[in-house]
């Protein structure tokens, strides 16, 4: 039988269908390519002067040469300063200047080297892609380079961002539980009571709850599905480290596939090695 996301099951047992390319990683679009300099071009988005609001659109492209399945975004640089809350979300957008909507939305603060993220979503080709940042920072600016990856027989659908009510007006997403003991993980924080559309991809992007004082140390994080007091993990033990400097380290990738229905539960939990480390969490699924 075909499942969610184009899946296919022989009993309980799940196959690989079409193409052998279908089951491997995607190649970039020949977008943003500055030829003169073998190099991909890179977008500066600057948060408004006022925290948390929004900084002006920046286009990235103006027509996506043929459709695409994500947005990879690379920024070159460091987001996270010692003693400081650097929560930042990067707004991606669709449509004419002047008339964007936000497409999907991702996490990049509290980061202290390069990070790629993968954003997972279906874009049709001559779309026109552009950027804009909100920040807990004054004028803070994300200068990324974006690649986007080329669609698949089995193409996820729009982007639905998760992580709460207050991202526009804290630049973080849903602040999970603090657990009760070191290395035992806490309570389930409930993420998104319904899933609005089916998800075979879902994205993460984790920052420290706007923690000014962040300890060195280790995170793992597992998301998991269902009602509450009976979730059943789904992606576990995502590995971050911390520091003192305010950053969080990803470990391993931040985007995986997954097979969770419509109309589901999605709650996430964490353990930690030190006291005092906070996390945020926004979840983006296709």
């Amino acid at each position: 039988m075909t499942g969610l996301g184009g899946k296919v099951f022989v009993g309980s047992t799940l196959v690989a269908t079409g193409t052998r390319s279908d089951q491997r990683p995607s190649p970039m679009l020949a977008t943003n390519v500055n030829s003169a300099a073998s190099t991909r071009t890179t977008v500066t988005s600057t948060a408004s002067s006022t925290p948390f609001t929004a900084g002006g659109w920046v286009q990235v492209t103006s027509s996506l040469p043929a459709a695409c399945d994500g947005v990879v975004v690379f920024p070159p640089g460091a987001t996270n300063s010692a003693g400081s809350d650097t929560s930042t979300v990067l707004e991606i957008g669709t449509g004419a200047s002047g008339s964007e909507t936000v497409w999907a939305t991702v996490a990049v603060g509290f980061n202290p080297s390069p990070f790629p993220l993968t954003v997972p979503g279906h874009l049709a080709a001559g779309t026109r892609v552009a950027v804009r940042t909100r920040s807990a920072v004054p004028s803070f600016a994300v200068v990324a380079y974006y690649s986007f990856t080329a669609a698949k027989d089995l193409s996820p659908g729009s982007p639905v961002t998760w992580g709460g009510a207050s991202i526009a007006t804290t630049a973080r997403g849903v602040d999970l539980a603090v657990p009760g003991s070191l290395n035992t993980k806490g309570a389930w924080t409930e993420i998104v009571a319904s899933t609005s559309v089916a998800v075979s991809q879902l994205a993460l992007y984790a920052q420290c709850a706007g923690n000014n004082t962040m300890p060195s140390g280790s995170l793992l994080i597992d998301i998991g599905v269902g009602a509450s007091g009976s979730e059943s993990v789904v992606i576990p033990d995502l590995a971050y480290a911390t520091s003192t400097s305010e950053w969080l380290l990803a470990r391993g990738p931040q985007a995986y596939g997954v097979d969770i229905p419509a109309g589901s539960r999605i709650a996430a939990r964490y353990a930690r090695s030190a006291s005092n480390a906070t996390v945020d969490l926004i979840l983006v699924g296709a």
